[in-house]
């Protein structure tokens, strides 16, 4: 996390910070007055750590002054200190998160492919759960997952063994996200495979570590050395780079029914030994 790159936009007054051996002083000139206490109570180490990243930017960038026999810096203001700690305080973690089992046979992610946008839901579904997104169409759906390893998908051809249906529950018991867990005995593939389907995170919670959490936690689901499979469109690249991310490398380019390409993403994962 680079505390910097917030800071710099908030912080454009210069500050004297001067480290001794046993303390930190902090000299505060700023025409944010209301700063100048928030700056004095902040801990030595939170300071060190803005202090050496601002450091290393100011000295490629020139762009925050130069520095003499005092190190002078952008000045770490109260609104940066709020914007931290919130970002800090709001990151998930695999402790403030976890998989729940989804008990409403799909209705309340029904509500949120039915609100998204029509590419997103595109994305998810591949468009197998008929449009307008209904309640009743997306339970259909589900009815007929063994179609998606018939023998038009020859590449993956097999008999569906079970489906597990999942939602990411949130510390305050709010559901964040939604995951399906195939498992498939694909002869093509090898035998017994895991496979990820409708992978959906809320809006407000992209870009904040949910998606990676709530497919780790959903891997985590699979027997110990099975592989995991996912697909993604072939105009979709950041897809790609968030599984490549979590490890999954790219296997094979894929048509499917409707003329779609998508690239499958693997995931190896090694055999405990017995």
């Amino acid at each position: 996390m680079n505390l910097t790159r917030a800071g710099t936009r908030y912080a454009r007054s210069t500050a004297n910070i001067v480290f001794s051996r046993d303390q930190a002083a902090v000299n505060v000139n700023s025409r944010y007055q209301a700063d100048k206490s928030a700056s004095k109570n902040l801990s030595p180490l939170l300071i060190k750590r803005l202090l050496e990243e601002a450091t290393n930017r100011s000295g490629r960038t020139r762009q925050y002054g130069h520095f003499n026999n005092a190190l002078r810096m952008a000045m770490v203001t109260k609104v940066l200190l709020k914007q931290s700690m919130t970002t800090l305080a709001s990151e998930p973690t695999a402790e403030t998160v976890q998989l729940e089992d989804d008990s409403d046979e799909h209705a309340e992610f029904a509500s949120w492919l039915a609100a998204e946008e029509t590419s997103i839901v595109d994305a998810v579904d591949g468009q197998t759960y008929g449009r307008p997104i209904t309640v009743e169409g997306v339970r259909h759906g589900y009815t007929k997952y063994d179609l998606r390893f018939d023998s038009r998908f020859a590449w993956r051809e097999g008999t569906l063994e079970s489906v597990t249906s999942f939602y990411l529950a949130s510390a305050s018991g709010n559901n964040v996200g939604h995951i399906d867990c195939l498992v498939v005995d694909s002869p093509p593939m090898g035998g017994p495979v895991g496979w990820l389907f409708m992978v959906y995170v809320l809006p407000e919670q992209r870009g904040t570590g949910v998606g990676k959490l709530l497919v780790e936690l959903a891997c985590d689901k699979f027997p110990v050395g099975m592989n995991i499979y996912c697909t993604v469109a072939r105009s979709n690249p950041r897809a790609r780079k968030f599984y490549e991310s979590l490890g999954f490398r790219f296997m094979s380019e894929q048509t499917v029914p409707g003329a779609s390409i998508v690239d499958v993403m693997e995931l190896v994962r090694e055999k405990r030994a017995s």
